[in-house]
């Protein structure tokens, strides 16, 4: 009898330890998952890691690339910046001489409308030489001329002939007759190229147009301006 509570006492305390160990076992499964769960969660944290290095690695290129496009663009504008100020002293020049110029040309267009008010024989010798020149051997039978008479005034005409064997012009005055034709050497400063005389004001007065004088007695239509 007592055998048999003895045994009945181990069986008891087997089955109590049995149950202790499942315990311990089912713990230990949990806690085996719980680590199995902390292992991926630290695969996931470290590949997010390596993302946030390969981030920081891109952030760092980035902002290093901007530097040296911040220089780069700080450069150009000290360069704009030169040039600009280049520009504008060039300018400040080219003012100055644009005035220059503009003071020389007035003093010039003054210096012309004086000399067109000189008398029109100051006029003729202020010609220019090789021009009149040339202007004198190109004329020819049939040229339209302003020619001074012998009065002083200036009218037009046309050359119509020459003295034979000579270089001397026979010209015929617009609206006279051929009996106040003149014969005036090629060279004379009583001609001049057509209309270039004929409309001038002499002294500030006009010229004499069409009208009627008297000279050694006889009557004939003269020009008036």
């Amino acid at each position: 009898k007592q055998m048999k509570s003895n045994e009945e006492s181990f069986q008891n305390d087997l089955k109590l330890d049995i149950k202790r160990r499942d315990i311990e076992i089912k713990k230990l499964k949990q806690d085996t998952k719980i680590v199995h769960n902390l292992k991926d969660d630290l695969l996931e944290k470290d590949d997010e890691i390596e993302q946030l290095k390969k981030l920081l690695a891109c952030t760092r290129a980035e902002n290093q690339y901007l530097k040296t496009q911040t220089e780069t663009q700080q450069d150009t504008i000290f360069d704009v910046q030169s040039q600009v100020r280049y520009l504008q002293n060039e300018l400040t020049k080219g003012n100055s001489s644009i005035k220059e110029l503009k003071e020389k040309l007035e003093k010039v267009q003054s210096k012309l409308s004086i000399d067109s008010d000189i008398d029109d024989t100051d006029d003729t010798d202020d010609i220019d030489v090789k021009k009149r020149s040339i202007w004198r051997e190109s004329i020819k039978s049939g040229d339209r001329v302003d020619c001074k008479r012998e009065s002083g005034v200036w009218l037009t005409g046309q050359i119509i002939g020459y003295r034979s064997n000579t270089d001397t012009l026979q010209i015929r005055y617009n609206g006279w007759g051929d009996q106040y034709d003149e014969y005036i050497d090629r060279g004379s400063s009583r001609l001049a190229v057509y209309k270039s005389m004929s409309k001038l004001k002499q002294n500030n007065k006009k010229l004499i147009r069409q009208g009627f004088m008297f000279k050694e007695g006889k009557m004939f239509k003269t020009w008036r301006k």
